[in-house]
């Protein structure tokens, strides 16, 4: 009878335990406002914290106009339930953006480092292509001459299918070095796209929200 009454009273309490964590609600002070957080629900109450505008707490119950809530450091209060709001206030919308604006930036800086070296590496292709085609060029020249001075024809035939196999190297050569700097190019031109776009939007964004911040204080 009383290990029943103890199993009981048992599930009694993780009940009780999970409904409040279920239960619990993510809210934030409201802005422009410091909120005392009490040990009940009246004024008369003493103060546990001090809750900043925009601090983030988790409500565990609501009775009346209190609200019971739960700091990040665990610790617990009771606030009236007007000066919470489930709203992220502008204050951290703004924080954020600005955060992701500052990495959009270094970003950026990366990007245009590897830009730079792209085009070096660019710039090497190039000039490694116009060598093999002066090599090419100079192979021809060669190849004719040879055909037109010797006077044995086998080596001449061993000539010629040697400097045809070189030329085919060297054009398959100068074809992958064309395709390997336009796949370079096309996507530098796509990354460095995606990045000023998305620096661009969320300077928009934080101007917006900013100029909205301003126009909101001077109506105080």
């Amino acid at each position: 009878m009383k290990m029943t009454s103890s199993i009981e009273l048992l599930v009694t309490v993780l009940f009780l335990i999970f409904s409040q964590t279920a239960l619990a609600e993510t809210k934030y002070v409201i802005e422009d406002m410091q909120v005392n957080a009490r040990t009940g629900r009246s004024v008369e109450h003493k103060i546990v914290r001090m809750l900043e505008s925009g601090q983030m707490v988790q409500v565990l119950e609501t009775e009346s106009d209190w609200s019971r809530v739960k700091l990040s450091d665990g610790k617990e209060g009771w606030v009236l339930s007007r000066f919470l709001t489930s709203t992220e206030p502008k204050k951290l919308v703004l924080e954020r953006l600005e955060k992701k604006h500052d990495e959009l930036n270094d970003q950026m800086k990366v990007l245009l480092e590897e830009n730079k070296l792209l085009n070096e590496e660019n710039r090497m292709l190039k000039a490694k292509l116009g060598s093999n085609a002066e090599a090419l060029d100079k192979i021809t020249k060669n190849y004719r001459d040879l055909r037109r001075d010797s006077s044995e024809f086998l080596k001449v035939k061993a000539a010629e299918q040697e400097a045809v196999l070189k030329v085919q190297e060297l054009t398959s050569k100068g074809e992958n070095l064309e395709r390997e700097v336009s796949m370079l190019r096309n996507r530098q031109n796509i990354r460095w796209f995606l990045a000023g776009s998305g620096v661009l939007f969320l300077g928009f964004l934080i101007g917006s929200i900013s100029k909205r911040k301003r126009r909101q204080s001077s109506l105080l």
